[in-house]
């Protein structure tokens, strides 16, 4: 976990001027309540639900990634990837897929320093 960390933050130092600031912040706004029902749902459901609802979640990503123009990074998408992001890192701890798909269409360095910046905060759930 250290190693995947401090490359994520090497990663993001070395591009930080292609660092998609703005798309940061508005995904951090999503991504804390996202994590908050993940946690609750940790309590709630039996480890079986979480395998049908990552791999119904695997599903309309792919479906969203075939979309023509794909998702653009707007205020309410970067939002709603953060809390996605969030939901599914937090059960998973797996969560760039969904800010992947908003910034599908991004240069390398923007998708890889944001990506990195915001795909790598973990909030766990005891």
């Amino acid at each position: 976990m250290f190693s995947s960390l401090a490359l994520s933050y090497i990663t993001a130092w070395r591009e930080r001027k292609s660092l998609d600031r703005r798309g940061v912040s508005l995904a951090l706004i999503g991504r804390v309540p996202g994590a908050l029902l993940a946690g609750l749902a940790l309590g709630l459901f039996a480890a079986r639900t979480y395998d049908v609802v990552f791999g119904s979640l695997i599903i309309v990503a792919t479906v969203v990634s075939l979309w023509r123009g794909g998702v653009q990074p707007t205020p309410i998408a970067l939002v709603g990837a953060g809390f996605a992001s969030g939901f599914i890192g937090t059960l998973t701890a797996v969560g760039g897929p969904p800010m992947a798909l908003v910034y599908q269409n991004a240069n390398g360095p923007t998708l890889r320093s944001t990506l990195r910046s915001c795909c790598k905060i973990k909030f766990k759930a005891s």
